[in-house]
């Protein structure tokens, strides 16, 4: 073990001294995936089923005997194959074959790459992060093995859903079954925020929505967006609230161009109705330059999750393949970016239980928090290069003074009045932070509602 410590601190060596040859960012690519390949060095097969049963476990989705847990309707098709669905998602993997296939996917985004070029700058520089050390230590190699095993839990679970509607149905009624249990009233207040418990809220919506629209293979042409926006500017009101404006901004540019703002296709950009995929099996939501927008949601939203202190956790839910991997795919094709959304919506509802049950559990066992691997140094260093990158995509897809100032007007008030419903947070003007259209008209903060 020690001998593979030494060698991804010499990989951590390399990238303060910039001597890794290949793209800018390269090392810090090599370095990442060097660390969690060496974190199962030595490891068996049942050693990893075990890892991925563990998520499994804390997920709520596998008893003690090692079975599904479900929840939805007996002698449905889905159940039929149970056998099966349990051989697919416990099955042991290979640890650097799936690194490779996150980084390989990774590698296509190029606002992402931007800012592994500025992180590999930075500790060139003699610039230190706290998750460098961290990540060679014993209990980062610990972090890092159940947030690969979690990854693979994720893209698994997402690729079943995709296959097979019915196996979302089951999650639902099986977290909705959760939620019900007395004892997760009593303590999601005491382990959730404000922001994320408005994100349960939001989330579920979305879910129910996605079921009637595979079951019917129906979608409105306006599907996504406003709910869609309102999930966005959930996480941008709480950046702004954190003091990352750089990263909110981000977030305002991918807001006005939403998803489900046409009636027919536009064949420059994409941008197009939301509808169903060709094979009936997943929704497309598609908006301008639907591969740019996702490349910048992507990385505008790992710069958001960025500052939880267990944030390799949460980078999982945006990095697994199911949802990370869409480049260079035709429209409307299986996995292709008009499914960007679809796949990120499975992956965080499966993320938000995942955490929550997770700090139950801890609350339970009386067990000390992990260690930190947050760092605000970090994330305003990709904030501020998620500004970049988003005046770079709005450029590509421009917006005149006028419509900005009015799609920005709209949406602020759209947003103000969901916010107050759902009772969750005063919202404060979208346009507050939103330093890219000068144009734009304040919207009075709306009141708390009384009860």
């Amino acid at each position: 073990m020690k001998a593979n410590l030494v060698l991804v601190a010499g990989l951590f060596t390399l990238v303060a001294s910039a001597r890794v040859q290949g793209a800018p960012g390269d090392s810090v690519y090599a370095a990442a995936a060097a660390a969690l390949v060496d974190s199962y060095k030595g490891s068996k097969p049942p050693a990893r089923v075990e890892e991925l049963s563990a998520i499994y476990r804390r997920l709520r989705l596998l008893d003690g005997a090692g079975h599904l847990v479900l929840a939805g309707p007996k002698g449905s098709a889905f159940r039929g194959a149970l056998g099966r669905h349990e051989t697919e998602l416990l099955a042991s993997f290979d640890p650097a074959a799936e690194v490779q296939r996150i980084l390989g996917c990774a590698r296509q985004n190029p606002y992402l790459n931007d800012v592994m070029a500025d992180l590999e700058k930075a500790v060139a520089g003699g610039t230190s992060y706290p998750f460098v050390k961290l990540a060679a230590a014993p209990e980062g190699a610990h972090t890092l093995r159940q947030v690969l095993a979690y990854s693979v839990a994720l893209d698994r679970v997402g690729v079943l859903v995709r296959n097979d509607w019915h196996a979302l149905a089951e999650l639902h009624a099986r977290y909705l079954e959760v939620r019900a249990d007395p004892s997760f009233s009593k303590r999601f207040a005491e382990v959730a925020n404000l922001f994320e418990r408005a994100k349960v809220l939001t989330v579920d919506p979305a879910i129910t929505a996605y079921l009637e629209y595979l079951a019917t293979h129906k979608v409105p042409v306006e599907s996504g967006r406003l709910g869609l926006a309102v999930n966005i500017a959930e996480a941008a009101l709480e950046d702004t609230r954190l003091g990352f404006r750089d990263n909110a901004s981000a977030a305002v540019t991918l807001m006005v161009r939403p998803v489900g703002n046409r009636e027919l296709v536009d064949p420059k950009t994409f941008e197009g109705p939301s509808r169903m995929s060709k094979d009936n099996k997943a929704i497309l939501w598609s908006p301008p330059l639907p591969e740019k927008w996702a490349d910048l949601y992507s990385t505008w939203n790992l710069a958001f999750v960025s500052h939880y202190p267990n944030f390799p956790f949460f980078f999982a839910k945006l990095l697994n393949p199911d949802v990370l991997c869409y480049h260079h795919l035709p429209d409307g094709e299986r996995s292709s970016p008009s499914e960007y959304v679809f796949h990120r919506v499975i992956s965080l509802y499966l993320h938000i239980h995942f955490e929550i049950l997770g700090r139950m559990d801890q609350l339970e066992a009386k067990s000390q928090p992990p260690v930190a691997w947050n760092d605000d140094g970090f994330t305003r260093l990709w904030a501020a290069r998620n500004h970049q990158s988003a005046q770079a995509y709005a450029c590509l897809v421009p917006h005149s003074a006028e419509l900005a100032r009015q799609a920005l007007e709209k949406k602020a008030g759209e947003v103000a009045e969901k916010a107050c419903e759902l009772k969750t947070f005063a919202y404060n003007s979208v346009c507050e932070f939103a330093d890219f259209a000068k144009s734009c008209v304040f919207v009075p903060k709306p009141a708390f509602p009384s009860k």
